[in-house]
């Protein structure tokens, strides 16, 4: 999903099956969106959990093109 959090900041959020992970289908979608959010002129933010290893991966590679803020452990 991308949503509209505010006017210039779009949540980017991805979901995936387990049969469909570790084939980079989430890293791909994360991607688009993100670059879709900076396209429009807005910021993305991916939210996770920092025990998610695969989601927080996804949200090292965007690093600097998502707004990235450790919130749990």
């Amino acid at each position: 999903t991308l949503v509209t959090a505010s006017p210039r900041l779009r949540n980017v959020g991805i979901l995936t099956h387990p049969a469909q992970r570790r084939q980079g289908y989430g890293r791909a979608v994360v991607s688009f969106m993100t670059a879709h959010a900076l396209a429009e002129g807005s910021i993305g933010h991916y939210q996770t959990l920092m025990a998610n290893t695969s989601s927080t991966a996804i949200a090292r590679m965007r690093r600097g093109r998502v707004s990235i803020t450790r919130c749990w452990r």
